[in-house]
């Protein structure tokens, strides 16, 4: 059973695409399980923005606990050669209140800082995923160097495959801007590309993580590149949906100076003297990541210190940034002097309220597994004392981790209500998101009503499920949060979690 191919860019948790090395231990295991549901903080392990699928387990003939995937009715899981099948009321759902990650495992190989999943056999089990066929990404079981998981009611063993880890985000701090080309006409200077602003720690491959490492060390290499006329397989998404994203580019305008805007498919669109300039992609560069980027609010004109530069332009610089245009969708642009400028209707747009953008920093994972509530699953990892925080910028308003820093409250990112209809009245659907945004947005926390007289009858005659993806900006990743059909009556609660004291 496929579910769609997995886009690091709309795959909410699963987006950090990078596991750290080993590190000290935190003393609370993050990893928790939830019986016959899926929370709303469940491990997203491939699939869809619109279509996740999640971490699961089950206990099999060996009494073991077997890690596999599920959707939103059945947990799969490969055992004994073939693939077993049942409801998620028999299965248990993964989920953390930290960010996960993953790496790459070759030859066997498996980092020391990988996830323990159980034991069978009295050999460990560590969470993988593996590609079917090089295409959709499968959740299984890693055991003595092999990925497991289930397909077309068969077991598949992979050789080649990703292992599951822990990851910390905190802010990434600015660097010097790179040395300017001889100035234009007006004064303006080549925009650097942001490599100039690489953060001062950059994570490594998990896979690489000897035994006992200490803190991943710097790299000199820059996350950030650039591609010209194309659109990379990495490249950041800054707006749009998951069938129509929206990347960031950037063009040389009359100025000579490199100024960042949005793409399409074909086009990129760029604000520059009062006007929106469109050109053909093959005029342009896609900008590019291959570290998880993030986006921090900024309001009053006060941009953090963390904030990735674009360039520069009359000697001021400039930072990638995204604003909502009349209050709906994102648009990417530039901001320049305490303002985010954006393309829209042949016109240049100024807005004073909008996000930049911002690298996010993998720090160490502790190796301790999550309880096993059934024997002869492996006992967890003494847990050590947590790792030292990294520094924190001189200047406010640092680009801060999720769940731990304050945050702009509730933002929902998509919504259905009846998309497990066969049937379902798709323009009706697409109202579902800007109603609930409507009434959460910006807050704390939301007790949300489904009510098909408020939604609308997306599928006369049909059970509907609702389920409502949202995040905690400016770094908590989207997660989703349903509830079973008929919906109707029935409450969705949003919730971000408070600001620490200070």
């Amino acid at each position: 059973m496929t579910y769609g191919n997995f886009k690091p860019a709309l795959a909410i948790a699963a987006s950090l695409g990078v596991m750290a090395a080993v590190g000290e231990a935190a003393a609370a295991d993050p990893l928790t399980w939830s019986k016959g549901t899926v929370p709303a903080n469940a491990v997203i392990a491939a699939g869809t923005k619109a279509n996740p699928v999640y971490i699961c387990r089950m206990q099999m003939a060996d009494k073991a606990m077997h890690p596999g995937k599920a959707g939103p009715k059945y947990c799969y899981v490969s055992y004994g050669g073939k693939e077993i099948k049942k409801p998620l009321a028999e299965a248990e759902v993964l989920a953390s209140s930290a960010p996960t990650g993953w790496a790459d495992v070759k030859g066997g190989q498996v980092p020391a800082s990988a996830l323990k999943a159980g034991e069978a056999g009295g050999v460990p089990m560590h969470f993988c995923r593996a590609k079917h066929d090089g295409k959709d990404y499968h959740a299984g079981k890693e055991w003595k160097g092999s990925c497991y998981y289930g397909y077309g009611g068969k077991e598949i063993k992979a050789a080649e495959f990703q292992v599951m880890g822990l990851t910390k985000v905190a802010a990434a701090p600015t660097a010097a801007p790179a040395p300017a080309t001889p100035p234009a006409p007006t004064g303006a200077t080549r925009a650097p590309a942001p490599a100039a602003s690489a953060p001062a720690a950059q994570p490594s491959p998990a896979a690489a993580a000897p035994a006992k490492p200490a803190a991943a060390a710097p790299s000199a290499a820059d996350p950030l590149t650039w591609s010209k006329g194309k659109v990379p397989a990495n490249a950041v998404v800054s707006a749009g949906s998951k069938d129509q994203p929206m990347y960031i580019c950037r063009m040389p305008m009359a100025d000579k100076a490199m100024h960042p805007g949005k793409a399409g498919p074909q086009n990129c669109y760029v604000s520059y003297g009062g006007k929106e300039i469109k050109k053909p992609l093959a005029e342009a560069e896609v900008l590019a990541s291959s570290a998880p980027t993030g986006w921090a609010d900024v309001k009053g004109g006060q941009v953090p210190a963390s904030a990735l530069k674009a360039g520069e332009v009359g000697g001021v610089t400039m930072h990638f940034c995204r604003a909502k245009h009349e209050g709906k969708e994102y648009h990417a642009g530039k901001e320049w002097k305490g303002s985010c400028y954006y393309g829209y209707g042949g016109k240049e747009i100024k807005a004073a309220e909008f996000q930049v953008m911002g690298l996010m920093k993998v720090a160490a994972a502790p190796t301790g597994a999550p309880a096993q509530p059934t024997a002869p699953a492996a006992a967890p990892a003494k847990p050590a004392a947590p790792a030292a925080a990294p520094s924190t910028p001189a200047k406010p308003a640092a680009l801060p981790a999720p769940g731990v820093v304050p945050n702009g409250g509730i933002q929902v990112e998509a919504a259905n209500y009846g998309a497990n209809c066969p049937k379902h009245d798709k323009k009706k659907n697409a109202a579902v998101a800007p109603s609930i945004a409507k009434a959460c947005n910006g807050k704390q926390t939301c007790d949300y009503k489904i009510d098909v007289a408020v939604l609308g009858d997306t599928a006369p005659g049909c059970a509907k499920e609702a389920v409502v993806i949202f995040s905690c900006p400016p770094f908590q990743a989207p997660r989703p949060v349903g509830v079973a059909k008929e919906a109707h009556g029935k409450i969705v609660k949003l919730v971000c979690p408070p600001a620490p004291k200070k």
